[in-house]
């Protein structure tokens, strides 16, 4: 289809005339509805939750219980948080401060993304379970033997789908069911079913059998669209927050989801914060791996020691490697681009290429730019992760002017 439209536009008008029917038409229109789907859902994936990422989030931001201190009393408050820095509260003055209103913010919203996630997975599971029985039905009542291999897998697929509408009616019903459970393994098969789906779809295409079983390849493509959807919904599910014995909130970090992992809307609560008034030490209390770091520049203070960079090195050195992986995945997707836009050209130069060649050039050169732009902004918050770890024990060792 890429090469009639490459050729030209007039050549791909009078398609019946070089052997392109009503019903390659239909296909290719099917086909560019299912790469937009994808290239949409990807956008949304990217751009979904940016702007709540930028502009901070209502539903994360503290709400104080008491009114804040002014003047002197600020001051000396502030020399007791900075004698003392994560003090161990326990769970009783956690919820009577106003970190009790931020953690009861937290959970409202997580059980908020949790059911529309839900919601969004149970639509596309619908949807793709009835494209796939339909199209399993339709195949067993053409009585069509010569393709016992696509039935099976049309049968396999039905109840792969079954299995997973039935998870997200049970999700949507009781809420305990928390990702770390159950949400793992369904991303997984879904993804999995997606994958065949396409492949089965390719398979038909290259081997010319698209033309005998139209009708299953229609549902097929229906069906992937819903696994589109049903996975937009286990990205956007949230696993459950919880607190510990002590107060202490489980990491923003650790509780989101897929989705808002790549998005860094985790980190809009401390956005929303930082909007309001200056971060101290107890506002960072949240942050992961900040107890390392805090312990070491202890250890220093206690000892008479000087500030020891190369242990702070030490403690981020997983940051640190993360980083430069993620600058180098970055380099090579990265210089991917160009190669598979060359590809691209180069097999639609020949005509006597397949066509399904320059479908797959064109998915790596579109799958690298979005790979491409994940790995950047990732190596780009883990410096902002290594620069905010390196100033919070730096800011404590520092002495308070006395003017």
């Amino acid at each position: 289809m890429l090469r009639h439209l490459y050729a030209s536009s007039y050549t791909h008008t009078i398609g019946v005339k070089h052997g392109i029917n009503a019903s390659g038409n239909y296909q290719f229109a099917f086909g560019i509805l299912a790469i937009a789907a994808i290239i949409l859902s990807a956008v949304v994936l990217f751009l979904g939750t940016l702007t709540r990422c930028i502009h901070g989030d209502v539903a994360y931001a503290r709400i104080p219980s008491e009114p804040q201190p002014d003047g002197d009393a600020a001051e000396d408050e502030d020399a007791e948080q900075n004698d003392d820095a994560f003090p161990a509260e326990d769970a009783a003055s956690v919820l009577s401060s106003g970190r009790g209103d931020y953690v009861v913010g937290i959970k409202r919203r997580a059980k908020r993304i949790n059911v529309d996630a839900n919601i969004v997975k149970l639509v596309g599971s619908v949807v793709a379970l009835s494209a796939s029985t339909w199209g399993l039905l339709w195949q067993l009542w053409s009585h069509s033997h010569k393709y016992r291999a696509s039935t099976c897998f049309l049968a396999m697929n039905a109840l792969a789908w079954l299995y997973i509408t039935v998870l997200s009616l049970l999700n949507l019903r009781y809420h305990k069911l928390a990702r770390s459970k159950i949400g793992t393994h369904q991303t997984a098969l879904v993804a999995i079913v997606c994958c065949c789906n396409v492949a089965d779809i390719t398979a038909r295409y290259v081997h010319g059998g698209l033309e005998s079983q139209l009708r299953e390849t229609r549902c097929m493509l229906v069906a992937v669209l819903g696994a589109i959807v049903a996975g937009v919904g286990l990205l956007l599910t949230r696993g459950a927050v919880e607190t510990t014995g002590s107060g202490r909130l489980r990491s923003l970090e650790e509780s989101a989801s897929i989705y808002e992992w790549i998005s860094f809307s985790w980190m809009s609560p401390i956005m929303a914060d930082s909007a309001r008034h200056t971060l101290t030490n107890s506002d960072l209390w949240e942050l992961p791996a900040e107890d390392q770091i805090r312990t070491i520049a202890r250890r220093c203070e206690q000892h008479g020691q000087p500030f020891g960079t190369r242990l702070l090195f030490m403690a981020c050195r997983r940051r640190i490697l993360l980083q430069i992986a993620y600058g180098l995945l970055w380099s090579i997707t990265l210089f991917a681009i160009p190669g598979f836009f060359y590809l691209l050209l180069d097999d639609l130069s020949i005509k006597s290429a397949a066509d399904s060649h320059a479908w797959l050039y064109l998915t790596g050169l579109f799958a690298s730019m979005i790979v491409s732009s994940v790995f950047y902004q990732r190596g780009f918050m883990e410096g902002h992760h290594i620069a905010l770890q390196f100033k919070i024990p730096t800011g404590a060792a520092v002495p308070r002017p006395t003017s």
